[in-house]
């Protein structure tokens, strides 16, 4: 019965430390720039900011315009999970499958 009690404690610590992990990877900002787009989305995947040079805003650049957004997105969001896999894998020992 106390073997149950003590992995009790376990899961505890570890949920305390994964929602601690949760709250700091909130207040990160990951960014990436594909040509005349940046792209900044938080620890939680979360877009929070795209700018894009007013230069790239003309009607015959559309296409390269909607590449560069998706190129610099998706870059942004890699580095977000790669940052949240070690920083959650550092604090609870374990490996997150499909993230990093």
């Amino acid at each position: 019965m106390l073997g149950k009690l003590g992995d009790m404690g376990g899961m505890i610590k570890a949920m305390s430390q994964m929602k601690k992990a949760r709250k700091q990877l909130r207040s990160l900002t990951f960014s990436a720039t594909a040509g005349e787009v940046t792209a900044t989305v938080n620890g939680e995947m979360d877009l929070v900011g795209i700018e894009i040079d007013p230069q790239a805003l003309q009607p015959d650049r559309a296409t390269a315009l909607e590449s560069q957004i998706t190129g610099a997105v998706n870059d942004a969001l890699k580095k977000a999970k790669m940052e949240s896999a070690k920083m959650l894998s550092g604090m609870t020992g374990l490996k997150i499958p499909g993230m990093g």
